[in-house]
Parts: structure tokens; sequence; C-alpha cells
């Protein structure tokens, strides 16, 4: 075979795996999002979300996080009714609790909850860690 044809099969492989790459990448990340979506529609749960205990658990808190972001927190809240909310905080650089595997197929993923100086709710956010 001449090197002109091993040079245009190379070229063509390249394309071909590319394009394979790039097909499984797109809708792949379609399906996670479509399941990310499907799983928002639990209704929150005090009692679940208080007694998750590890994260090896299966978290059901991400399942939740829609109807406690639309229906539980509220911009002005006191931290004290977070906490009566939410249980205690989990990690030591602010509030934030576990949502598990969430937004990213492989780090875990923590409700941020931020308060002004009088300790009242003014911001909360989902951040992958």
């Amino acid at each position: 075979m001449k090197s002109g044809h091993k040079k245009i099969l190379w070229i063509i492989g390249i394309v071909l795996i590319s394009c394979i790459t790039g097909f499984i990448l797109f809708f792949g990340s379609f399906i996670w999002s479509a399941q990310s979506s499907e799983e928002d529609k639990l209704k929150f749960d005090k009692v679940s979300w208080v007694n998750f205990k590890t994260k090896d658990d299966d978290n059901i808190r991400h399942y939740m996080l829609t109807d406690l972001k639309n229906n539980y927190l509220k911009k002005g809240m006191d931290s004290t009714k977070v906490i009566k909310l939410l249980g205690e905080p989990e990690r030591q650089f602010g509030f934030s609790y576990n949502l598990g595997i969430y937004d990213s197929p492989f780090d875990p993923s923590f409700l941020i909850i931020e308060f002004n100086k009088k300790g009242k709710l003014v911001k909360f956010s989902v951040q992958t860690i």
C-alpha cells in the first residue's frame, strides 16, 4: 500500500473516532441530564433528609432538592430555622449538605447556604466539589 493511501486511512480513522466520541459524549450528557431532572420529583421529607448518615448510602436528598428550594428555603429565613429544617450543617466552610452524585457523574455535590451577618438566608446554590 502506498504511503498516500495509509495517510488517508489514518485521517479517516481519526475523523471516525472523533465523531463517535462526540456522539457518545453528547447523547450521554443528554441522557444524564434527563435522568437527573426525573429524580428531582420527590417531595421534601425532613426525616429522610436528616437521617442521611454516610456518603455510602443511597442519597435521596438530591431527589428532593427542587421541592426544598421551591417550597421551603426562603430568602430572609433565620439560620436557626434552616437548622431545624435540615439538621446541622455537614461541612466546616459554612452551611452545606451532601447531595451525593448530582450535577456531576463523578464528584459529590453539596447544597451551600449563605447567610448575612444577621443570620438571615441570602443565597443557596448547588456546587460540585
